[in-house]
C-alpha cells in the first residue's frame, strides 16, 4: 500500500477511535429519576432503557413533583427533580413493576444504585426497595427486607442460615445504596455499599461485610424490576418510604 494510502487509513482509524465512547462496554442499562408531575406512577414511562411503563398499584405510589431525595454521600452528584413516594403509614403497601429493555446477562458486571429512605420509625416493618426479577421470579431485593430496621440485600448467602446482607445503617437515614452484581455461570456475586465515597476508587470503599457474597440462586437473565413495599401483617406494619434515582449500568459509579 502506498505511504499516502496508509496514512489516510491511519487518519480514518484515529477519527473513528476519537469518536468512540470512552468505554464501549460501559453503558446505562436503565435509569429512572421519577421526574414526573405530581400524581400516580402507574402508566408513567419516562426514563431510559425500559420496555414498558410502570404498572401495578394505583393508589399508593406517586411522585412528589418537587423535592428530590437529597443525601450527603461524598462524591455523589444527584440531579434535581422529584422523588417517588411509596406506601402510606398504617395501610397496605404499593407495588409497581417495569420491564428492562436490555436484560442483564451472564458474563457481565452491573452496578445498581438508588436513593432510599423509610419515613417511619418502626423496626418491624415489611420489605421495601428495588427487587430484580427474571420473568416472574424475584432474584434480589435491595433496600430493607421484612423484619429488619437496616438497609440490606436479600437472597444473598452470607452464612448457611443467614440469607440477607445487612448493613449497620438504619433505613430511616436518607442513603445512597450501590450494589455490584457479577453475573456468572452459577451463583452470582453481590457487593453492597451504603453511602460510599464515590470520589474514591471502588477498592478503597469498604463494602458491607467487607467482601462479595454469593447469591442464593442463579439470577439468570434479569429482565424486570419491582419497586414499593409489602402490605401489613399482624406483627409488622407497612414501610412508607421515598425512592429516587434508580440507575443500572455497566459503568462503575466509583472514581476510575
Amino acid at each position: 500500500m502506498p505511504v499516502t494510502s496508509r496514512l489516510a487509513a491511519v487518519l480514518i482509524l484515529l477519527t473513528v477511535i476519537a469518536a468512540w465512547p470512552a468505554s464501549a462496554a460501559a453503558q446505562v442499562v436503565a435509569r429512572e429519576n421519577f421526574d414526573y408531575p405530581v400524581g400516580e406512577l402507574v402508566g408513567r414511562n419516562d426514563g431510559e432503557g425500559w420496555r414498558s411503563a410502570w404498572a401495578g398499584n394505583l393508589e399508593l405510589t406517586k411522585t412528589s413533583g418537587t423535592n428530590n431525595l437529597k443525601i450527603t454521600a461524598p462524591g455523589d452528584a444527584y440531579p434535581d427533580g422529584s422523588r417517588a413516594e411509596m406506601g402510606e403509614s398504617g395501610g397496605k403497601g404499593g407495588l409497581l413493576y417495569r420491564g428492562i429493555a436490555r436484560p442483564l446477562t451472564t458474563g457481565q458486571t452491573y452496578y445498581i444504585s438508588m436513593r432510599l429512605q423509610k419515613i417511619i420509625q418502626n423496626d418491624k416493618s415489611r420489605f421495601f426497595g428495588l427487587a430484580l426479577f427474571e420473568d416472574d421470579d424475584e432474584r434480589l431485593i435491595i433496600g430493607q427486607n421484612s423484619g429488619t430496621a437496616n438497609f440490606d440485600v436479600g437472597n444473598v448467602r452470607v452464612t448457611e442460615k443467614k440469607t440477607s446482607l445487612i448493613s449497620d445503617v438504619k433505613s430511616t437515614l436518607a442513603s445512597l445504596l450501590v450494589v455490584r452484581l457479577d453475573l456468572t455461570d452459577g451463583m452470582d456475586g453481590v457487593t453492597f455499599w451504603v453511602n460510599p465515597d464515590l470520589s474514591k476508587p471502588e477498592s478503597t470503599n469498604t463494602a458491607v461485610g467487607g467482601k462479595a457474597y454469593p447469591t442464593m440462586e442463579d439470577c439468570g437473565s434479569i429482565n424486570g424490576v419491582r419497586i414499593g413495599s409489602g402490605g401489613s401483617l399482624e406483627d409488622v406494619s407497612n414501610s412508607p418510604h421515598w425512592m429516587d434515582n434508580i440507575l443500572i449500568s455497566t459503568d462503575s459509579p466509583f472514581a476510575h
